[in-house]
Protein backbone atom coordinates (compact mmCIF):
# COMPACT_ATOMS: atom_id res chain seq x y z
CA UNK A 1 0.00 0.00 0.00
CA UNK A 2 1.26 3.46 -0.91
CA UNK A 3 1.70 6.00 1.93
CA UNK A 4 0.20 9.42 1.33
CA UNK A 5 2.03 12.42 2.65
CA UNK A 6 0.09 15.41 3.90
CA UNK A 7 -2.47 16.36 6.48
CA UNK A 8 -5.81 14.74 7.07
CA UNK A 9 -8.98 16.79 7.27
CA UNK A 10 -9.20 16.26 11.06
CA UNK A 11 -5.66 17.54 11.58
CA UNK A 12 -6.46 20.59 9.50
CA UNK A 13 -9.65 21.28 11.50
CA UNK A 14 -7.73 21.01 14.79
CA UNK A 15 -5.12 23.51 13.60
CA UNK A 16 -7.79 25.95 12.37
CA UNK A 17 -9.75 25.72 15.65
CA UNK A 18 -6.60 26.35 17.73
CA UNK A 19 -5.77 29.41 15.61
CA UNK A 20 -9.33 30.70 15.95
CA UNK A 21 -9.29 30.29 19.73
CA UNK A 22 -5.95 32.06 20.13
CA UNK A 23 -7.12 34.86 17.81
CA UNK A 24 -10.33 35.41 19.79
CA UNK A 25 -8.42 35.66 23.07
CA UNK A 26 -5.81 37.98 21.58
CA UNK A 27 -8.47 40.24 20.01
CA UNK A 28 -10.31 40.82 23.29
CA UNK A 29 -7.03 41.48 25.14
CA UNK A 30 -5.82 43.92 22.48
CA UNK A 31 -9.18 45.71 22.49
CA UNK A 32 -8.93 46.08 26.28
CA UNK A 33 -5.42 47.55 25.95
CA UNK A 34 -6.63 50.05 23.34
CA UNK A 35 -9.44 51.21 25.65
CA UNK A 36 -6.95 51.61 28.50
CA UNK A 37 -4.52 53.58 26.32
CA UNK A 38 -7.31 55.91 25.17
CA UNK A 39 -8.42 56.37 28.81
CA UNK A 40 -4.86 57.27 29.85
CA UNK A 41 -4.71 59.84 27.07
CA UNK A 42 -8.05 61.34 28.21
CA UNK A 43 -6.83 61.54 31.82
CA UNK A 44 -3.78 63.42 30.58
CA UNK A 45 -6.10 65.74 28.65
CA UNK A 46 -8.22 66.38 31.76
CA UNK A 47 -5.08 67.43 33.63
CA UNK A 48 -3.98 69.57 30.67
CA UNK A 49 -7.39 71.28 30.60
CA UNK A 50 -7.19 71.90 34.37
CA UNK A 51 -3.76 73.49 34.08
CA UNK A 52 -4.88 75.70 31.22
CA UNK A 53 -8.09 76.59 33.08
CA UNK A 54 -6.14 77.62 36.19
CA UNK A 55 -3.92 79.86 34.07
CA UNK A 56 -7.03 81.75 32.88
CA UNK A 57 -8.40 82.49 36.38
CA UNK A 58 -9.41 86.12 36.83
CA UNK A 59 -9.17 87.01 40.53
CA UNK A 60 -11.14 90.25 40.10
CA UNK A 61 -14.21 88.43 38.78
CA UNK A 62 -13.52 85.04 40.37
CA UNK A 63 -14.11 83.31 37.05
CA UNK A 64 -12.36 81.08 34.58
CA UNK A 65 -12.23 81.53 30.83
CA UNK A 66 -12.47 78.32 28.86
CA UNK A 67 -13.34 79.66 25.40
CA UNK A 68 -9.79 78.96 24.20
CA UNK A 69 -9.86 75.44 25.66
CA UNK A 70 -13.17 73.90 24.64
CA UNK A 71 -15.36 74.79 21.67
CA UNK A 72 -18.73 73.13 22.22
CA UNK A 73 -17.65 69.59 23.09
CA UNK A 74 -14.41 69.67 21.10
CA UNK A 75 -11.24 70.20 23.10
CA UNK A 76 -8.87 72.55 21.32
CA UNK A 77 -5.76 71.55 23.31
CA UNK A 78 -6.36 67.82 23.77
CA UNK A 79 -4.62 64.84 22.23
CA UNK A 80 -7.68 62.56 22.52
CA UNK A 81 -9.77 62.04 19.42
CA UNK A 82 -13.25 63.56 19.58
CA UNK A 83 -14.50 60.16 18.38
CA UNK A 84 -13.40 58.69 21.72
CA UNK A 85 -14.13 61.44 24.27
CA UNK A 86 -16.12 64.67 24.38
CA UNK A 87 -14.96 67.20 26.96
CA UNK A 88 -16.97 69.71 28.95
CA UNK A 89 -16.40 72.14 31.82
CA UNK A 90 -19.02 72.95 34.44
CA UNK A 91 -17.78 76.03 36.32
CA UNK A 92 -20.85 76.85 38.35
CA UNK A 93 -19.94 75.01 41.55
CA UNK A 94 -18.24 75.97 44.80
CA UNK A 95 -15.29 74.74 46.84
CA UNK A 96 -13.68 71.54 45.60
CA UNK A 97 -16.32 71.42 42.88
CA UNK A 98 -15.71 75.04 41.78
CA UNK A 99 -15.35 73.49 38.37
CA UNK A 100 -15.69 69.94 37.12
CA UNK A 101 -14.09 68.84 33.87
CA UNK A 102 -15.77 65.83 32.27
CA UNK A 103 -14.59 63.48 29.55
CA UNK A 104 -17.63 61.64 28.18
CA UNK A 105 -16.80 58.35 26.48
CA UNK A 106 -17.97 58.03 22.87
CA UNK A 107 -18.44 55.14 20.42
CA UNK A 108 -16.32 52.07 21.25
CA UNK A 109 -14.73 53.87 24.22
CA UNK A 110 -18.16 53.72 25.91
CA UNK A 111 -17.46 49.98 26.38
CA UNK A 112 -14.63 50.83 28.79
CA UNK A 113 -15.41 49.72 32.36
CA UNK A 114 -14.42 53.18 33.61
CA UNK A 115 -17.12 55.05 31.68
CA UNK A 116 -16.97 58.84 31.89
CA UNK A 117 -14.05 60.54 33.62
CA UNK A 118 -14.19 63.69 35.77
CA UNK A 119 -11.66 65.95 37.45
CA UNK A 120 -12.62 68.60 40.01
CA UNK A 121 -10.94 71.87 41.01
CA UNK A 122 -8.69 70.29 43.64
CA UNK A 123 -7.49 67.55 41.30
CA UNK A 124 -9.66 64.66 42.47
CA UNK A 125 -10.38 62.31 39.61
CA UNK A 126 -13.33 59.94 39.43
CA UNK A 127 -15.19 57.79 36.94
CA UNK A 128 -18.78 56.76 36.36
CA UNK A 129 -17.81 53.13 35.83
CA UNK A 130 -17.46 50.19 38.16
CA UNK A 131 -13.68 49.80 37.86
CA UNK A 132 -11.89 51.32 40.88
CA UNK A 133 -8.49 51.41 39.13
CA UNK A 134 -9.42 53.95 36.48
CA UNK A 135 -7.21 56.72 37.84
Amino acid sequence: MKKHKGMTMIELLVVVSVIATVSAIAYSYINELILKANRSLAIGDLIRIQQELESTYDASTGSYSHNEIIDGTDCLICQSSSNRYKFSINDEGTGADRYIITATAQNNQANDACGNLTLNAIGQGSSSGSDASCW
